[in-house]
């Protein structure tokens, strides 16, 4: 019984130590970056705007897999402004790909995914 009280009481507690206002942001890209080689890597941009009136929290950015790199990541973004946050797609499997991304902000969708596709030849 005490440690259900206690889990009780850490949730509690962490749930009104997570203050953190809601806003909205906007994400732009593209959703088919084209055809690459094999071995080779396409650059990918991102574009993620604030839309609300307070501070934008970009907590983590989770790719689908080991073939997207993130070339910068966590941060703030104040209200009405945006940042390009710029990927890398290496072309490691012959086919069409589709991946997605996964962004962990302060919105009310706490997860934001993007997807995009590109055919990889030899």
């Amino acid at each position: 019984m005490k440690k259900i009280i206690c889990l009780f009481l850490f949730y509690f507690v962490s749930a009104c130590m997570n203050n953190e206002k809601l806003t909205e942001v906007g994400i732009y890209y593209e959703k088919y970056i084209g055809e690459i080689k094999i071995g080779n890597k396409k650059r990918i941009i991102v574009r993620l705007k604030n839309l609300g009136e307070s501070d934008l929290i970009i907590h983590k950015i989770q790719p689908s897999c080991q073939c997207v790199k993130v070339n910068n990541n966590m941060g703030v973004l104040k209200p009405k402004h945006d940042v390009e946050i710029i990927f890398e797609f290496h072309a490691t499997e012959i086919g069409l790909n589709e991946e997605s991304i996964a962004f962990n902000l302060n919105t009310k969708e706490k997860f934001n995914i993007i997807k995009f596709k590109a055919k990889v030849v030899k």
